[in-house]
């Protein structure tokens, strides 16, 4: 008799723990669905929040019983068997450092032979205006793909429709004041407004309402809170604090991994702990990035007038770096500190190796008129040596690159299979 009801405690002890693990699957799941249909109310979300906290808990305790400062993170990934991620969705934030990132993804995929979702032409997946779904990508014969990194807006659900169950989400976010300089300065604003140049974003933020009106008329939107209205909150909820609360949750549960340009090194230490990926997978060149002289700084009374304009993006640029540095202490501040100075140690190397020079003009890089843009000029004995040449290789070059051997690789497989 002791035997049975022994039986019936523990029988009743795994059912109730695996009815929470489908609560919880289901629960993360719902989160993920656009914000328009994330609601919670009274007592459910109250339980629904509880169980949500108790899982963060375990998470949090799993990662400080991995965590130690006295092994490196190679040591770690041997220990913990863990396997170099293939399957990634990095969302391409405008002047974020994303074209680095980007690079850094291409040349990964180009030597593991990984599929790219990839635009038809160019390097944009739409026109910057729609929602990422199919219809907007080169189609390949392949169910799911390894690699979203292009330019689009933001689309949970179209993205998970081509991508492999298991993928990663990453990002990368800029302080929202010299974000907005590069952006307003890069997209030429100033000729959008008929705006004298020097004082085109003073200008703009006296009254960027009116502005704002002339900027959607044109179908140019991306003036107000532009990494929102890139991670796909529209137009209209622009201005919606509520709403822009709300994305802002729900992308804590979308993304794994939200990386901080003004932490640029950490952030791809981070990204590299992630994905279980080798130092050398990481090293890289600042690409598209604007030579000194076209960089305007930004008074004060500017600075608050881009933080009242884009409260949106700085409470989105808040949360995420508050996010950002406790993954840092998780991950150890000693450990980041030797990781960071091998990656840049790593960095050096290549530049001996690979630069002679840095040059302002590319023509592989799309840059409006007065702008100049830093490329780089390989050593002679660098350009036979293909880490050099893909490491200073550019987004438009390299997508046209991209495209051509993935045509290449199906093409040829068909020919095989006839």
């Amino acid at each position: 008799m002791a035997h049975f009801k022994q039986g019936i405690h523990v029988g009743l002890v795994l059912s109730t723990l695996l009815l929470c693990t489908l609560l919880l699957y289901s629960y993360h799941a719902y989160l993920k669905l656009p914000v328009s249909n994330f609601q919670m109310r009274g007592a459910s979300s109250k339980l629904v929040q509880s169980m949500h906290d108790i899982a963060k808990a375990k998470l949090r305790d799993t990662d400080n019983r991995n965590q130690t400062n006295t092994i490196s993170s190679d040591e770690i990934a041997e220990e913990h068997h863990c396997t170099p991620r293939r399957n990634i969705v990095f969302f391409k934030m405008h002047k974020c450092s994303s074209s680095t990132v980007q690079n850094i993804l291409f040349r990964y995929g180009e030597e593991h032979k990984l599929d790219f979702v990839l635009p038809k032409e160019g390097n944009y997946l739409g026109n910057g205006q729609y929602l990422f779904v199919r219809s907007l990508m080169m189609k390949f014969p392949v169910k799911k793909y390894n690699v979203l990194c292009h330019h689009t807006r933001f689309n949970y659900r179209g993205m998970a429709e081509v991508m492999h169950s298991d993928a990663v989400y990453t990002t990368i976010i800029r302080d929202p004041i010299s974000m907005f300089e590069s952006l307003f300065t890069y997209g030429n604003f100033a000729l959008a407004y008929n705006l004298p140049e020097d004082k085109a974003l003073e200008l703009f933020l006296e009254k960027p309402e009116y502005y704002y009106a002339i900027a959607h008329t044109a179908g140019k939107l991306r003036v107000r809170n532009p990494m929102l209205y890139d991670l796909g909150l529209e137009d209209r909820s622009l201005g919606d604090p509520l709403r822009i609360k709300r994305k802002i949750h729900q992308m804590e549960y979308q993304f794994d991994l939200v990386m901080i340009t003004e932490y640029f090194d950490e952030s791809l230490i981070l990204l590299r702990d992630l994905f279980c990926w080798e130092m050398d997978d990481i090293v890289y060149f600042v690409l598209n990035a604007r030579n000194k002289s076209s960089v305007r700084a930004v008074s004060p009374k500017t600075a608050d007038n881009i933080r009242r304009w884009n409260f949106g993006d700085v409470q989105l640029y808040d949360a995420f770096n508050r996010t950002f540095w406790k993954k840092v202490e998780a991950f150890g501040h000693d450990r980041m500190q030797r990781e960071v100075a091998e990656l840049r140690k790593r960095k050096a190397y290549f530049k001996e190796h690979c630069i002679a020079d840095v040059v302002s003009g590319d023509e592989g890089v799309w840059r409006p008129p007065g702008i100049d843009i830093d490329s780089f000029k390989l050593k002679p004995e660098a350009s036979k040596n293909k880490t050099c040449v893909r490491m200073i290789q550019t987004e438009l070059p390299y997508s046209d690159h991209i495209r051509k051997i993935q045509v290449q690789r199906y093409f040829k497989s068909a020919n095989q299979r006839d």
